[in-house]
């Protein structure tokens, strides 16, 4: 594997040390190469809108400043990092474990440069050579803080011609560099923002991490989803249901993962194994990789009923559709009624099903924005507050 080059001195050959101060080649502007409205069309964590042809890449405008995590197209564990969170110039811009912090939480500007902590992804000292480091540097609008996205899924800088390179394969710490672009895994990265393509699936995000709560989703963004329960659209009455993994034991199924409240309902649960009829001997069948839902009384005790609640707190700010379906399952049990909340308002619902029909919500247009969860929130029927247990899916595309 190719090592990263030690510190480039005044020369910019290895080995010779840097020189104190850091002395920096005037950055080319725009004149010279690329205008800024060119420099980027990121093509964000999905199809590219951008070609490579013969040397040169063809691209299309960015119209928003996307945020969140560049994670590499090789291992989606992995994203690209200011380590430390350390906002200060000359910092290697490395491979880290994706964790949410700020250092790993990179702004997609409609200027072409991809910045974090305030700063620039920065080649040093403007080289264009293979090798050459990636670090942190103040923003100044030079070529050499310029990238392109391309529908390879690379980054490429416009003035030297190559692309952002993981030196090492996906080692945590690895320092990034440039290097000729060759179509490899480690040159592609799944860059931020509700662009087209990225798509949050309940059902398929809960199959890949079953056993935790809140988890991540298939992008590499920790805490997207998480299973609550709570009284309808009263936030600081919602809590996260807890894992109870011998909670259908007794009827001898398995490959069943439920989160509840400390044992009775609500619940959120998720059948990885095969179809089961007759589920634990009720009047209802739970279909292979499905996730089921179902409200409950409160824990506090009385007749007011407290509603499963599943959170999407979006990893990027911009457009979304949402959509989502809800059917009973159990014909004996009289319904359920649920809604869409984004943080405190109450988006679409309550909506009303009585009988065993399949009801849907959207597909509809949401503006969301880093960090403020929607919540689906089912609850109990309109009959004596009693409830159904009922199919669901919820799905959220940019």
């Amino acid at each position: 594997m190719r090592g990263i080059p030690a510190q480039l001195g005044a020369t910019g050959k290895p080995g010779c040390g840097k020189p104190a101060g850091r002395p920096r080649r005037l950055a080319l502007r725009a004149s010279l190469a690329v205008t800024a409205t060119a420099a980027l069309a990121l093509a964000l964590a999905g199809p590219a809108t951008a070609a490579e042809h013969h040397g040169h890449v063809t691209t299309l405008a960015v119209p928003s400043s996307p945020v969140g995590p560049i994670v590499s197209g090789y291992r989606a564990s992995l994203c690209v990092a200011d380590p430390g969170d350390s906002a200060v110039n000359d910092t290697p811009i490395t491979l880290a474990t994706c964790d949410g912090s700020p250092g790993q939480d990179w702004t997609v500007t409609s200027s072409g440069t991809l910045q974090v902590n305030g700063k620039c992804l920065d080649i040093y000292r403007d080289e264009k050579t293979n090798k050459a480091p990636v670090e942190l540097w103040t923003c100044h609008s030079g070529v050499n803080q310029q990238w392109q996205a391309t529908a390879a899924g690379t980054l490429v800088n416009p003035i030297s011609g190559k692309c952002l390179d993981d030196p090492k394969l996906t080692t945590p710490g690895t320092q990034l560099d440039i290097y000729t672009c060759n179509g490899g895994a480690n040159q592609q990265w799944k860059l931020p923002g509700a662009g087209p393509g990225q798509t949050w699936d309940l059902t398929t995000d809960y199959a890949s991490h079953p056993q935790v709560n809140p988890a991540p989703d298939q992008y590499g963004n920790p805490g997207v989803w998480s299973w609550e329960s709570g009284l309808p659209g009263q936030q600081s009455t919602y809590k996260m249901l807890t894992s109870d993994p011998d909670a259908y034991t007794h009827c001898d199924v398995s490959n069943i993962y439920t989160w509840n409240d400390n044992g009775t309902n609500p619940f959120v649960s998720y059948n990885a194994g095969a179809t089961i009829p007759g589920f634990c001997g009720y009047a209802e069948t739970w279909n292979s990789h499905t996730v089921f839902v179902s409200s409950g009384a409160a824990s506090t005790g009385g007749d007011q009923d407290v509603d499963a609640i599943i959170a999407w707190n979006p990893p990027v700010s911009g457009e979304v559709t949402v959509s989502a379906t809800i059917e009973g399952i159990n014909t004996y049990e009289p319904g359920i009624t649920w809604e869409l909340y984004q943080g405190d308002t109450d988006l679409t619902g309550p909506i009303t099903e009585t009988g065993n029909r399949l009801s849907t919500i959207g597909p509809m247009s949401v503006t969301v924005t880093k960090g403020q969860p929607l919540y689906l929130e089912i609850g109990a029927g309109d009959t004596n507050g009693e409830f159904d247990d009922s199919a669901l899916t919820f799905t959220i595309k940019s």
